[in-house]
């Protein structure tokens, strides 16, 4: 009963997804690729389930069952975690569509060209002057900003990870509005990558590739949210995002080692 519900949601949520309006495909093709992940883990989880009360049948001793009940309950609670995150993918998604009412096309740009006396007559070329030769511009001192950003990072380096980790959480609290806030979460992703906690470490990549869309640090996540699936042991998932590097990024570094990456551990 539960496997066929789970179905039928995700059924009716990739159905939906098929509807959407093309103004943003990067983002839905991401999307697409964590329903694909999503139902992967639904079904190693389902048949852990079955395996687990199948042994609590067999089972003897009031000790082993106990353990078994509690990872039946740890199984269902991350079942029921998954089906919300599906539903808020499903919200995401509709907030890519444009509104239906008082949606103004953009108007094209006037050409280089003015009217006069019904006739169209180019603008004048301007004359050109002498060349003023400036001043070497003074090297930009460096910021706060900065300086906080670069603190973080050198924890990071440091191995210090939950140090860094605190760090960069407060400087996305003191600099909302930085062009380093994307960096900042994927440095965070990463301490959390380097101490083995791979599903926070992929909500994090996560935050990226949903909310910082034009972010040089996508490649970087994706790549590295592949390689937190496949140290999840959930090869598929590993192989949608890898394949995802390759395809959006061809030539970048990161779909150079997501390549090697797949042929190594023969993610095909």
């Amino acid at each position: 009963m539960r496997i066929s519900i789970l179905l039928f949601l995700i059924l009716a949520f990739i159905t939906g997804c098929t509807t959407t309006n093309t103004q943003s495909p990067k983002a839905e093709q991401y999307y697409q690729l964590k329903i694909l992940t999503l139902e992967n883990q639904i079904k190693q989880m389902q048949s852990k389930i079955e395996e687990l009360e199948k042994r609590k049948e067999q089972t003897k001793t009031e000790k082993d069952r106990d353990a078994i009940l509690n990872r039946l309950s740890e199984l269902s609670r991350k079942q029921q975690e998954n089906i919300t995150y599906l539903e808020q993918i499903k919200h995401e998604i509709r907030s890519l569509q444009p509104e239906k009412s008082g949606y103004k096309q953009q108007p094209k740009p006037l050409p280089a060209v003015i009217r006069k006396r019904d006739k169209y007559v180019k603008y004048k070329p301007v004359k050109k002057y002498k060349r003023i030769y400036k001043k070497k511009p003074v090297a930009k001192r460096t910021t706060r900003e900065d300086e906080s950003y670069i603190i973080c990072y050198k924890f990071y380096i440091r191995n210090m990870f939950k140090k860094s980790e605190e760090c960069f959480n407060n400087f996305i609290s003191n600099f909302p509005k930085s062009k380093l806030v994307s960096n900042a979460y994927f440095w965070i992703g990463e301490t959390y990558f380097a101490r083995k906690e791979y599903p926070k470490a992929i909500d994090y990549y996560d935050i990226i590739l949903t909310k910082f869309r034009t972010s040089k640090k996508i490649p970087s996540a994706l790549l590295k949210e592949g390689l937190a699936f496949y140290q999840l042991n959930d090869n598929e998932g590993a192989k949608i995002f890898l394949e995802k590097v390759i395809n959006d990024y061809p030539d970048t570094n990161q779909a150079a080692y997501a390549k090697k990456y797949i042929e190594k551990y023969n993610l095909k």
